[in-house]
């Protein structure tokens, strides 16, 4: 009897592991997709959004 209760403390502790990982790696893949996201919209920001305050004629001379 202690021999199956110790089996099954082993498995739940492995499985508990194992879903910790995933869960660890499923919220690093997140953190990038966010950090490209803020990048992408800082970069609109900075750089896009300028671009329309440039009237035609500015533009020509360009």
């Amino acid at each position: 009897m202690e021999l199956i209760l110790s089996i099954t403390a082993i498995i739940i502790s492995v499985v508990s592991i194992i879903v910790s990982v995933v869960i660890y790696v499923i919220g690093v893949k997140r953190d990038k997709k966010q950090a490209t996201l803020d990048a992408v919209n800082i970069l609109q920001e900075q750089v896009f959004d300028k671009l329309n305050l440039y009237t035609n004629a500015e533009i020509e001379d360009i």
